[in-house]
């Protein structure tokens, strides 16, 4: 199978989901990111509430956003928060298929979560996440926050382990999970 990358690494315009005036939140960053490395494509910054974000206004509806104007969404937001207005079926968008699952069987089977290390040790990308021997989840992206003044991640942890204590990382460093802002809202 042959496949065309140029929409992840060359889009012509990109979606930010989850942008919000908080600048520790995901959306926010990954906005900031994008605008500051010199992206010269269109950017459209996507949230609850119109207003203007570095020099973004943030839209609230994809029905804003014109056709064939975005290669690219970045989802800075948990699927199982609002999904059904946060996605249009009239367009085909990455996660689409978690909403449809979501639907299907009324939970998921896999959760984003903050992950934090318990002592303020570097967390690094694709690193897995285990409860004693077993594989619970993996790190999917890691920075450091300085909102919290210590090393932070978002995880994709199994539905098995959303209440476990004691999880972590390969080598026995410990790591806290935390609920990402706005669930249920």
């Amino acid at each position: 199978m042959n496949m065309d990358l140029k929409y992840l690494f060359e889009p012509k315009g990109v979606i930010v989901t989850g942008v919000s005036s908080h600048p520790g939140k995901f959306g926010s960053v990954a906005l900031h990111n994008i605008l500051s490395c010199g992206y010269e494509g269109k950017v459209f910054a996507f949230g609850r509430e119109e207003t203007t974000i570095l020099e973004q206004e943030v839209i609230t509806s994809f029905d804003s956003i014109p056709s064939n104007e975005a290669d690219l969404m970045i989802l800075c937001t948990p699927v199982e928060v609002n999904e059904e207005h946060r996605l249009s079926y009239d367009k085909c968008y990455v996660g689409q298929e978690v909403v449809a699952r979501m639907r299907t069987y009324g939970h998921a089977n896999r959760k984003l979560f903050h992950l934090f290390s318990a002592n303020d040790v570097e967390l690094g990308e694709g690193v897995p996440v285990y409860s004693d021997s077993v594989e619970a989840g993996r790190i999917g992206t890691a920075c450091h926050s300085f909102a919290h003044s210590r090393p932070l991640a978002l995880a994709m942890i199994q539905r098995k382990f959303f209440n476990t204590k004691g999880l972590h990382l390969e080598g026995g460093e410990p790591v806290e999970l935390a609920e990402l802002p706005g669930r249920g809202e």
